[in-house]
């Protein structure tokens, strides 16, 4: 399976709400997301955003690059 991983600066807005919104869209993927510089946690304004969309981010917390997958198909930079 291929894994497409979105990255930006603190992964606790734009990268992690791609991470959310394309693990809806597809299981044809491995789908994950990171910061150079990972916030504590989720953007509060993003994680309210998803919700009026149905959809939670309970769970999903910024890691660092570190934790992304040795292999990446598609790099997605977020900027």
């Amino acid at each position: 399976m291929k894994t497409i991983a979105f990255v930006c600066k603190g992964n606790s807005f734009k990268s992690i709400i791609c991470e959310r919104f394309a693990k809806e869209l597809t299981n044809d993927f491995i789908i994950v997301s990171a910061g150079t510089i990972p916030a504590d946690k989720v953007n509060v304004e993003g994680a309210r955003i998803m919700e009026a969309r149905g959809l939670s981010m309970d769970g999903y917390r910024p890691h660092s690059l570190d934790n992304l997958p040795e292999n990446i198909d598609y790099l997605v930079k977020m900027g």
